[in-house]
């Protein structure tokens, strides 16, 4: 199970749209809105999606929606950097 508890749901809610947003108006800011594939917002919502889904798995398996893993601030920024990281190379693969 990906969240267990209502923090840990929230924690996934939050990241899954931050990323789905984030795509579109990254995309408008690189490509300037007057680009080809800015005006296709099922292309760049379907991106967001991939991102999301991507991210979300490897912060899932970097243990960051266990919150009592978050507690631990040692760790923390280690498994966030660790996590961004294989998110990163999975989807440069893709």
């Amino acid at each position: 199970m990906i969240a267990s508890g209502r923090q840990s749901g929230l924690l996934v809610f939050w990241d899954a749209m931050s990323v789905i947003v984030a795509v579109p108006i990254a995309a408008a800011i690189r490509l300037g809105p007057g680009s080809e594939l800015v005006r296709q917002p099922g292309f760049l919502l379907a991106a967001g999606i991939v991102n999301a889904a991507v991210f979300l798995a490897a912060f899932h398996y970097s243990d960051l929606y266990e919150l009592r893993t978050l507690a631990q601030e040692k760790v923390l920024a280690a498994r966030v950097l660790r996590a961004l990281a294989v998110g990163t190379a999975v989807l440069a693969i893709l």
